[in-house]
């Protein structure tokens, strides 16, 4: 039942090894210098193969195992792309944004689609108190966006 499946660079991902066993892993998280040596099969390789570029802006995105440890999720929204966007996509939500930076920006699930206003849903609900007014939409993309929705 063992698959192996190979690298750019020719290495081997056992499907049966812990870093390799969903398809992002598969396809990215291996692809970098510290996975490749690693093979991504330990704690240590999980927290550090999400700390380059790609990593953090793709390869952690899934829900397996790239961003599973605690070291990853404080790590993984401290990218450009992810600070700018809020970590709008559904497993950021989840996972990625569990970090002091993303926890002061409510990008979290429950508080997100309450306060935020960063996603499809907070844009045209979220803001519509005195409260969202004044705390909430506080960054950049929701003074410009998420308050602007004509429910207004």
């Amino acid at each position: 039942m063992d698959q192996i499946h190979a690298t750019r660079s020719g290495h081997q991902c056992h499907t049966t090894s812990l870093a390799c066993q969903d398809t992002v892993c598969k396809s990215l998280a291996c692809q970098d210098t510290v996975c490749k040596s690693l093979a991504c099969q330990d704690t240590v390789c999980k927290s550090l193969a999400c700390q380059d570029t790609v990593c953090k802006s793709l390869a952690c995105q899934d829900t397996s195992l790239a961003c599973q440890d605690t070291v990853c999720k404080s790590l993984a929204c401290q990218d450009t792309v992810c600070k700018s966007l809020a970590c709008q996509d559904t497993v950021c939500k989840s996972l990625a944004c569990q970090n002091t930076v993303c926890k002061s920006l409510a990008c979290q699930d429950t508080v997100c689609k309450s306060l935020a206003c960063q996603d499809t849903v907070c844009k045209s609900l979220a803001c519509q108190d005195t409260v969202c007014k004044s705390l909430a939409c506080q960054d950049t993309v929701c003074k410009s966006l998420a308050c602007q929705d004509t429910r207004h």
